[in-house]
């Protein structure tokens, strides 16, 4: 038995909240609870169970959870805000897990982690992050979750949390555990609703798609007609007429006609309208969206996961185990305030699961010498097998793939260490100086018009690896450097109305901000002129731009960096 196996059953028992002896401040692990502690009847473990916490008796507490699903319930599909709320007068540390699921312990539609403040653990629970835990009296978090298919019933929400006491121990904390429930939206009448675009989703390899829907008679009577509207990104809406016949619950697909589209990341938006000529009864399932990448010339390639979708935009997972998968974390980051994270630490009795992170396709036919670079951070587990990077990239379309990369652990051959510091026991938090820059030629591939590049984790309950700032040099576009520019960072992603655009420099500079489209051409010039060394804060309207994915360019004498906003 290894050693880590010990380690990491205290760490599930203890670890949830430690003390830091240095700075004489209570806080919570970076990983937050261990998976599974929300006092449900299938997983009844709460914080207070073993030896992790101890206080006062568990209390039920209602209330705590709540969402913005309506009195009428939830649609299957939707997507809906949970909040989470811990209050006790007098605490300034909080904790919680959530999770959704049924009387066995199967997870009820998708838990999506939606800020910095909390995480992903276990695949279906939500739990506080490092950087989610300070509060005065009170802590707030939320996060969204996608209500699960049609027929699923009334779901319950299960929560656990944590009012610690900040005294440097685990005694004396106070745990509560708290409830939500919601019905599932049942219908009378006529109502059609757009469950889904199956297609075009993720990378489509011409520039023609033939788009289809999936049609759902959410009604109690039979449906023989409706309207399917549809539109690629902002473009004016087209009309299809449905007609069939559809028994109430039941599904069917709608073909659309061929579209053409230009090279980049597009919207397809579908709604439904006017069930058997008259008016839908609920127009709150009537929508559905997708997006997806057509290559072509001129696509400007860099990802930074700073645009507060995971996986983003144009990107997908492959998750076997449904276990343990890429993540995005601001616990650690190359530049801006996020990352791509793979937790072997905690991804146990799993040695050889494989986890992708999958990109949008990329013609390299119009690159000089095209080159993938990325920065990667990782360090061994001692006395642990070691984890393997692995990038792969396909040139049809994602049917067959090629390895053009893979290092792991230290290993003894030069150039094929993937380890960017020393082998340690704890768990793995990168330093700005432990993170590398690695590069790979692409000049083989120079004539690839739908390249899809491919990374890949194959876990040894080693410890945690990093990514960031993923970018092709040679395509169209702008190639970051950076000595003069910190903390920059746009927000909020996705916006409406404004976003808010926060840097610093380093030192005197003529800074200038301007807003291109995913296709290289400039909006706007937003900022143009000179500033001191300090921190800056602008505010700009989007509120009139047409929906869909943009860059934001900041330059400050020789720095150049990016960040993408997706604006509603």
């Amino acid at each position: 038995m290894k050693k880590k196996i010990t380690i990491a059953l205290l760490a599930i028992f203890m670890a949830v909240f430690t003390y830091d002896a240095l700075t004489n401040v209570g806080h919570t692990s970076s990983s937050g609870a261990p998976a599974g502690y929300v006092g449900a009847p299938a997983n009844p473990n709460t914080c207070a169970t073993g030896t992790c916490h101890g206080g006062t008796a568990v209390t039920t507490q209602a209330g705590w959870i709540t969402s913005n699903i309506p009195a009428s319930g939830y649609i299957g599909g939707h997507v809906y805000t949970i909040t989470a709320t811990a209050t006790k007068s007098g605490v300034v540390k909080f904790g919680f897990e959530i999770g959704c699921q049924n009387t066995i312990g199967a997870p009820l539609g998708t838990i999506v982690n939606t800020s910095t403040q909390t995480q992903i653990v276990g695949g279906s629970y939500i739990t506080h992050s490092l950087t989610g835990t300070s509060g005065t009296n009170s802590k707030t978090w939320t996060f969204n979750w996608i209500a699960p298919v049609s027929g699923t019933g009334t779901v319950t929400f299960y929560g656990c949390f944590n009012c610690t006491n900040n005294d440097s121990h685990d005694t004396g904390d106070i745990i509560y555990t708290s409830t939500m429930s919601a019905s599932e939206y049942t219908n009378s009448g006529l109502d059609a609703g757009a469950v889904a675009v199956t297609s075009p989703t993720l990378n489509v390899c011409t520039n023609s798609v033939t788009p289809t829907v999936k049609v759902k008679n959410f009604g109690t009577v039979a449906m023989t007609s409706c309207d399917v509207k549809y539109q690629v990104d902002n473009n004016a809406p087209a009309t299809f007429s449905w007609t069939g016949s559809l028994a109430a619950g039941a599904t069917t697909t709608a073909t659309l006609p061929a579209q053409t589209v230009t090279p980049g990341v597009h919207t397809f938006t579908a709604y439904t309208a006017n069930p058997n000529g008259t008016a839908d009864t609920v127009s709150a399932d009537d929508t559905a969206k997708s997006y997806f990448t057509v290559p072509g010339a001129g696509i400007t390639f860099t990802e930074g996961f700073e645009s507060g979708i995971f996986p983003p935009a144009g990107w997908s997972m492959v998750n076997p185990d449904n276990s343990y998968t890429w993540t995005p974390t601001a616990t650690a980051h190359h530049t801006g305030g996020m990352s791509a994270m793979m937790d072997n630490y905690r991804y146990a009795n799993a040695s050889g699961a494989l986890d992708d992170l999958i990109s949008p396709s990329i013609d390299l036919t119009s690159a000089t010498s095209p080159m993938l670079s990325f920065y990667v951070a990782y360090a061994e587990y001692t006395s642990n097998p070691p984890e393997t990077l692995t990038v792969f990239i396909s040139t049809d379309c994602g049917a067959t793939y090629t390895s053009i990369y893979t290092k792991y652990g230290t290993a003894t051959v030069t150039g094929t260490s993937l380890s960017t510091a020393a082998a340690t026991t704890n768990e793995f938090v990168p330093t700005l100086a432990q993170w590398r820059k690695d590069s790979v030629s692409l000049s083989t591939y120079a004539t690839a018009t739908n390249a899809i590049f491919k990374f890949r984790n194959t876990n040894k309950f080693g410890n945690k690896l990093y990514l960031d700032d993923i970018n092709i040099t040679g395509v169209s576009g702008i190639n970051e450097i950076n000595t003069s520019i910190a903390d920059f960072k746009v927000f909020p992603n996705p916006a409406t109305d404004n976003i808010s655009i926060n840097y610093s420099l380093t030192q005197h500079e003529n800074v200038s901000i301007k807003l291109y489209d995913i296709y290289g051409k400039q909006i706007s010039t937003m900022l143009d002129k000179t500033q001191d060394q300090g921190t800056y804060a602008q505010q700009f309207e989007v509120k009139n731009l047409p929906a869909g994915l943009y860059l934001v360019y900041i330059t400050a004498g020789q720095s150049t960096l990016t960040r993408k906003v997706m604006i509603n």
